[in-house]
């Protein structure tokens, strides 16, 4: 008899197991310390590498910067980074960084002999606020055995993109940098607003491309093919009124945000491609996008353009003054009419021969956007109308009647 009561328990213990299978019960746990106190375990040191791979297989392709201690920004900093400016001289910095912070430097700039060469120094962390519990927020870099200037920078870590992770740096304080870059035509030397690096990771994001969306997102490079672009979507706040001094950081530092910071590979629909490429978009810019239901770019402006041409005005007056003047006195623009071309006004200007002038943009309507093909301009005042050379960029008269 007892045998078969104890049996029967064991079956009823079994079952009450399997029933609570893959549920887990939250349980308070009493600690044996006093708060604060724990019990130090082993530690061994980890490489960066070791680390990505780790997160790798907890994460995903995408190593996740931890600012929130010096440990964290330390890992992060560590390696290879490249600093490429070619629109400020061909500027080119390859930067070292050891896990001691220690700095090897090598400079090469086509356009100036300053700055060029290599240094070594050290980076140290600082704050802008004066809580010790607050992480670090600005990098002091010291140079050694020269008189040449390190600097102090606010840091970000900006994006992925075809296997590189960028970060960038924002002057924190008043002063030269060893990244200023003299200026033969003004003749003094400064500092970029964003100074961008980059580090071969091998890192690919996982996101898809915004179908049949429009939204703001910053470029970072063209794809192999040179038919393509890198772009991370973004929130992207519009600059304030001048005379706002109030910010604590670079207006650069913060102009958008972004919860995911990972680029996606866009087409550009093949009749928008020489638009859009043949434009001088540029490295950490901000631009607002339009896709089709493919993902494919259809229209790409930059974002700040778009809210001067959304603020700009052209009074009902001086509207009919140029479609008068463009439909019925300019010889050379009525055949472009007759084959079917329309007339684009944006309320963008031109500066030519020391005049204003209202942007003329003739083109056609397909079922996704207005294809721009021809540029003229007209002096409301004048009513000189003036064709754009696309090719050597520059504005020739027209002849009128």
């Amino acid at each position: 008899m007892k045998r078969k009561v104890l049996l029967a328990t064991l079956i009823c213990i079994l079952v009450l197991t399997g029933c609570n299978k893959g549920k887990i019960e939250q349980v308070d746990v009493v600690p044996n310390v006093e708060p604060n106190n724990t019990i130090p375990s082993p530690v061994t040191e980890v490489s960066e590498d070791t680390k990505f791979e780790e997160q790798k297989e907890e994460l995903g392709d995408i190593y996740q910067p931890d600012f929130s201690s010096e440990e964290g920004i330390r890992d992060y900093l560590v390696g290879e980074w490249v600093y490429d400016l070619y629109y400020r001289g061909d500027v080119i910095c390859t930067m070292n960084i050891d896990e001691d912070l220690n700095v090897d430097l090598s400079f090469e700039n086509s356009y100036s002999d300053e700055p060029k060469g290599d240094y070594k120094g050290k980076i140290t962390f600082d704050s802008v606020f004066e809580n010790p519990e607050n992480a670090p927020d600005v990098i002091s870099l010291k140079l050694f055995d020269t008189e040449e200037p390190g600097g102090d920078f606010f840091f970000l870590h900006r994006t992925v993109y075809d296997g590189k992770r960028v970060m960038s740096w924002f002057l924190a304080s008043n002063g030269n940098t060893v990244f200023d870059v003299a200026d033969p035509m003004d003749g003094f030397r400064s500092v970029a607003e964003e100074i961008i690096f980059e580090k071969e990771t091998g890192e690919e994001s996982k996101e898809k491309p915004r179908e049949n969306d429009e939204f703001y997102a910053v470029y970072w490079g063209t794809g192999a093919d040179e038919k393509s672009i890198w772009l991370d979507d973004v929130w992207w706040t519009p600059p304030e009124e001048e005379g706002d001094f109030a910010q604590e950081y670079p207006r650069s530092m913060t102009q958008y945000e972004t919860d995911i910071p990972e680029s996606v590979l866009y087409n550009i629909v093949p009749d928008q491609s020489f638009e859009i490429l043949g434009e001088e978009i540029m490295e950490g810019a901000v631009y607002f996008v339009q896709t089709n239901e493919e993902g494919d770019i259809i229209y790409l402006i930059d974002a700040e353009r778009k809210m001067f041409m959304e603020d700009s005005y052209i009074n009902p007056e001086a509207e009919g003054i140029i479609y008068n003047v463009i439909e019925n006195d300019v010889e050379e623009i009525k055949p472009y009419l007759e084959a079917g071309m329309a007339i684009l006004l944006t309320g963008e200007t031109a500066i030519i021969e020391d005049e204003e002038c209202y942007l003329v943009i003739l083109g056609t309507h397909n079922e996704e956007s207005f294809v721009r093909e021809l540029y003229y301009a007209i002096n409301i005042y004048t009513l000189q109308v003036y064709r754009l050379d696309i090719l050597n960029d520059i504005w020739e008269a027209v002849t009128m009647g």
